[in-house]
């Protein structure tokens, strides 16, 4: 079989026409489709204000900066999560203070985050591994900030609590813009804080150049979001696909003992962003992966837990050891082809490749 990528954008005539239309305009940045992109990305997900910027990770840099984070102040975040978690609480000279996750699917743990709680925590930063959802309702009880790290959970409705959640774009997302990101809140001040930060600092004044506060270029430009205008009118169909697909892999999964299924289907609150299964033990993993890698079938082991990297362990002072429960789960990951195309065919032989490799290991 033709090789099966563990990710592919879902790229239709409508998205290279209307990006045609900016090439045409000659207006490829700061012009009319990233407010487009904002307003209609807003009303999407059901919120006020949408501000879009060129990654994710800007996203989450400029909301802990808007919120006023600095030098040694402390923010609360997952042990388990992609590295932009903590590089955004490091990035103002802040303590990132990890959480250990719950081991059947990857989330920070609610009674961890309140173990930490204290008068130096500035912000919590909980993050929606493989689009699950962090259950915000016992965080908001802290009066602190919540900034959501909703990267992976495109689609999910949004929670009552937090300030803001942070969405990003890249191609291996639900919907993509290549690059980029979008930050939503309902909060109108903190808004227009996050718009000055994306744009050098500028506010909106005729008196512009006099008021400028410190800020970045982590604008999106207007390629992108024409891209994402394109995405987003297709979006409600990506997302039904996408759970047809990971129905489709828990029928087959569902009776082989050695593979346990982490999403939860019939939690509304889910949105398929990939397909994460914990394995039994690693050399039942290991045994897979040889099988995925003869066959040509592409994986991913995951997110290593953000302990693991030798700067945050000497910034911080924490070790793996501190977490035990996000190195069970890092350790028993394994993440399969999932897109939007992925017909019932790849599907099958992804799973035919995972009986065997746990034959394999048995033997």
């Amino acid at each position: 079989m033709i090789k099966i990528p563990l990710f592919r954008p879902n790229i239709t005539k409508e998205d290279f026409l209307n990006i045609k239309k900016v090439l045409k305009s000659g207006q490829l940045s700061r012009g009319p489709f990233v407010e487009q992109f904002e307003q209609e990305f807003a009303k999407f997900v059901g919120c006020r204000f949408a501000v879009a910027v060129n990654s994710g990770t800007s996203g989450l840099d400029i909301c802990m900066k808007a919120l006023g984070i600095t030098k040694n102040d402390k923010v609360i975040t997952s042990a388990y999560s992609f590295i932009a978690s903590v590089n955004c609480i490091l990035y103002q000279h802040a303590t990132p203070v990890f959480c250990d996750t719950n081991t059947h699917n990857g989330l920070i743990n609610i009674n961890e985050v309140k173990r930490h709680i204290s008068n130096e925590i500035k912000a919590i930063l909980p993050v929606d591994i493989f689009g699950q959802q962090c259950d915000l309702s016992e965080l908001t009880k802290f009066g602190i900030p919540i900034i959501v790290d909703s990267c992976e959970s495109f689609g999910a409705p949004l929670q009552d609590g937090a300030l803001a959640n942070v969405y990003g774009f890249y191609p291996n997302k639900q919907i993509t813009t290549g690059e980029g990101g979008m930050i939503v809140t309902n909060d109108e001040q903190f808004a227009e804080k996050l718009r000055s930060l994306r744009n050098q600092g500028f506010k909106k004044s005729a008196r512009y150049l006099e008021e400028i506060d410190i800020g970045f270029n982590f604008r999106m430009s207007d390629i992108n979001a024409a891209l994402g205008i394109a995405q987003l009118h297709k979006a409600k169909n990506i997302l039904k696909k996408r759970q047809t697909i990971a129905h489709q892999y828990f029928e087959l999964l569902r009776y082989i003992p050695e593979i346990k299924f982490i999403l939860n289907l019939k939690d509304t609150n889910v949105s398929i962003f990939n397909m994460p299964v914990m394995c039994k033990n690693t050399n039942i993993r290991q045994s897979i992966i040889k099988e995925f890698e003869k066959n040509n079938i592409e994986y991913s082991l995951g997110f290593p837990p953000l302990v693991r990297f030798a700067y945050v362990q000497k910034i911080t002072g924490y070790k793996p050891i501190d977490f035990p429960n996000a190195e069970t789960f890092a350790e028993h990951l394994l993440c399969l082809p999932m897109f939007t195309d992925m017909s019932v065919k790849q599907i099958k032989y992804v799973v035919k490749s995972i009986k065997q490799g746990i034959v394999n290991a048995q033997n």
